[in-house]
């Protein structure tokens, strides 16, 4: 995932990603996260002294099916281009 707001943790991310993932759950279950990862500059740091994102993150599905979906709810009719709601993190 890019383009992600320095604020966000984790756990905001791992809820994301099940949302978007949300559409496979008709045909494949509900989604399960398996982890994610936000990646983090140790040499800059915010206001509470904790490494700063750098913007970019990954998430791992339990299935194949739930990340083709998180990816698909990411990305409206024109390639590449994704959905105001995800704030472009997909």
């Amino acid at each position: 995932m890019r383009s992600l707001p320095p604020a966000i943790d984790e756990a905001q991310l791992r809820e994301i990603a099940t949302d978007a993932a949300s559409s496979a759950q008709k045909r494949h279950g509900a989604p399960k996260v398996v982890q994610t990862k936000i990646v983090r500059d140790e040499t800059r740091t915010d206001a509470r002294g904790a490494p700063r994102s750098r913007g970019f993150g990954f998430v791992e599905f339990a299935k194949h099916e739930h990340a083709l979906a998180a990816r698909r709810h990411g990305q409206s009719g024109r390639p590449g281009e994704a959905t105001a709601g995800l704030r472009r993190c997909l």
